[in-house]
């Protein structure tokens, strides 16, 4: 009798254990060796992409004929991840170019991560391996689909001199490569995506917005780290057609124009398509979040979400117990000047007023269909009260096409009512509600 067991997540660990005598001279091959040659690819392509992702190399010490696949295979060549140290670039250098040339003409997805700890922060590599590397890059311009750079600063000036022409470039991710690298105010623009007609997807982390020259009219979504409240009004202002945005970690900084010269910015975005907003972060400062989004107006939102997070009791020391935060997230300005109808509306981790809860369902109530309100800290430090669920109750108007209501609270901030109690008021509206188990 043979068992065999095969285990496509993790395919050279697959393993065939035989039992009992063996009826033929060899072993039994086993069944995806009998596996149709595109399928075999499609399970290469996938074990690819995965975090931790096995490398082409790898696949092909299995067997020949998996060799044979592997090096004949462009596709499995053309998702490349990079991360150089401060180990010699030369070998690292010799196996990118290798990847590429196996490659093909395929479209390739390119991530280069320089890591640089904050101790040797000050030193750079030399520069004639910088310039190898990125010439290897610019290379293969024309087939670099998606890219992502984590890298110091210096390596962008680089790219800067360089002429560079992304014609199949649809989505791309900058970011300095150490968090303790500091934001640079580049006065003149880097072009080095300028010319990119196909990019409508883009990251930005810990670089101010303006630092390079992008197709700004054709980004539809974006995605922005350590960004200030005026760098938003701007993106506002050159992505006329972005549709969503998220905004990670809002910063008091300078930006390259003074504020006086926004002022035409934060008033004329009333036409604006924006129409998903997510705000987050770890401990956001509150201040600066509600400036950002109390100078917008996006009548074309459908989807609000805030998640900016808070210190629980738990984690506060004694000084900070006493002397907790009294800021939290404003809503009713941006809720009165948005002009939105959106359908979803969640707020999670994040310290909030009833009173603007209640006004925001008021304001979005013709249109709002998810309502999500999940370890709200509600300021001034009081529960939630029934002041919402009795609204609900008492007027069928109110939030008349709500489908999901999610109301889930630590036991730091409990509820000031009962769930059966909340099941009952609004019985006569889902008479099927259940109450979740715990």
């Amino acid at each position: 009798m043979a068992v065999r067991i095969l285990s496509l997540s993790r395919i050279p660990a697959t393993l065939i254990l035989l039992i009992g005598p063996r009826r033929t001279a060899n072993p039994p091959l086993h069944p995806i060796m009998g596996l149709p040659h595109d399928i075999l690819v499609e399970i290469f392509v996938q074990a690819l992409c995965k975090p931790n992702a096995l490398t082409p190399l790898i696949l092909g010490r299995i067997c020949s004929s998996w060799r044979t696949i592997v090096f004949n295979t462009c596709e499995l060549w053309s998702r490349l991840d990079f991360t150089f140290t401060y180990r010699p670039y030369g070998p690292l250098i010799d196996l990118l170019g290798q990847c590429f040339e196996r490659a093909g003409t395929v479209p390739i997805y390119l991530k280069l991560c320089c890591r640089i700890s904050k101790k040797v922060l000050g030193i750079k590599e030399r520069r004639e391996a910088v310039e190898r590397l990125l010439a290897l890059v610019a290379s293969r311009q024309g087939q670099i689909q998606r890219l992502k750079l984590r890298v110091p600063t210096h390596w962008l000036q680089v790219m800067g001199e360089m002429e560079l022409r992304w014609p199949k470039l649809s989505s791309l991710l900058i970011s300095t490569c150490n968090k303790h690298e500091p934001i640079n105010l580049n006065p003149s623009p880097i072009p080095i995506f300028s010319e990119s007609p196909s990019l409508t997807r883009l990251t930005i982390e810990s670089f101010y917005i303006a630092s390079f020259t992008l197709p700004w009219s054709n980004l539809l979504h974006v995605e922005f780290k350590r960004i200030s409240p005026l760098e938003i009004c701007q993106a506002l202002h050159w992505g006329t057609r972005l549709q969503t945005m998220i905004l990670s970690e809002i910063i008091d900084a300078e930006t390259l124009e003074e504020p006086e010269a926004l002022l035409d910015i934060i008033t004329n975005n009333s036409l604006h398509s924006l129409h998903y907003l997510n705000i987050n972060g770890e401990n956001q400062d509150y201040t600066h979040t509600s400036e950002a989004f109390n100078r917008l107006c996006l009548p074309a939102l459908k989807h609000v979400q805030f998640e900016l997070g808070f210190l629980a009791p738990e984690d506060m020391s004694p000084q900070q117990e006493l002397n907790q935060p009294t800021d939290h997230l404003e809503l009713d300005q941006f809720v009165r000047r948005s002009q939105a109808s959106p359908h979803t509306f969640i707020v999670r981790s994040t310290r909030l007023s009833e009173r603007d809860v209640i006004g925001a369902a008021h304001e979005w109530g013709s249109s709002l269909r998810h309502l999500e309100l999940v370890n709200i800290q509600y300021m001034p430090g009081e529960p939630l009260s029934a002041a919402l669920f009795d609204a609900m109750a008492d007027d069928a108007r109110f939030l008349p096409v709500l489908e999901v209501l999610i109301i889930d609270q630590l036991p730091l901030w409990p509820l000031d009512v009962e769930p059966g109690d909340i099941i009952r008021m609004l019985s006569s509206r889902w008479p099927n509600a259940v109450e979740a188990p715990d």
